[in-house]
């Protein structure tokens, strides 16, 4: 909890957890998530633990993930097109409505 409190606080610029991404935390200060071995298939590397990884840098307008892999697995893949989907249509929800990003 003290680790999570100084990134909230800016203290510390980098967090670094196993697993830390997927367990429901909020931090809408984070803008990187990297994904060591993402092309790893199981359970950590299915399509949702995927997309629920990279949508913790989503919260943050300057947010990026990366996936650190050999080659693209089907989980990757599905994760890349379901985020495509959704950025195209946040962008048109935003242009229809005229609001402009910004971070939580």
């Amino acid at each position: 909890a003290d680790a999570l409190k100084s990134l909230q606080n800016n203290t510390i610029d980098c967090l670094v957890g196993v697993n830390l991404m997927r367990e429901g935390i909020d931090l809408p200060q984070v803008s990187l998530v990297a994904i060591m071995s993402a092309d790893n298939q199981g359970f950590l590397r299915s399509e949702t633990a995927l997309i629920q990884m990279v949508g913790r840098a989503a919260r943050n307008i300057n947010g990026n993930a990366i996936f650190y892999a050999d080659k693209i697995t089907p989980a990757m893949r599905s994760c890349l097109d379901e985020t495509d989907r959704r950025r195209a249509r946040q962008l048109e929800y935003n242009e229809r409505n005229k609001l402009s990003p910004k971070s939580a």
